[in-house]
């Protein structure tokens, strides 16, 4: 897991605020504010959901459709 989103919780759940969380893990406020809301559930933030929640999403993107080579990039990756 990774080291700052357990800080994050840990900091989270001692009532710290965001301000003072992104100063400690070395992350911008806003970085920090999108990724308590977009990983807060019914019992809060908790680390290991946002990690999962992290990973599934980088798997997504990977095999996201639109990455793979179309008619219009095909000639153009060739090149390289």
């Amino acid at each position: 897991m990774r080291k700052h989103r357990k800080v994050s919780a840990n900091m989270k759940q001692a009532g710290e605020t965001q301000d003072k969380i992104a100063q400690a893990v070395g992350f911008s406020l806003c970085t920090i504010s999108k990724q308590l809301s977009r990983n807060h559930g019914e019992r809060g933030y908790r680390s290991a959901q946002s990690e999962r929640h992290a990973e599934e999403r980088r798997v997504a993107d990977f095999t996201d459709q639109s990455a793979q080579p179309n008619e219009k990039n095909r000639d153009f990756l060739k090149a390289f």
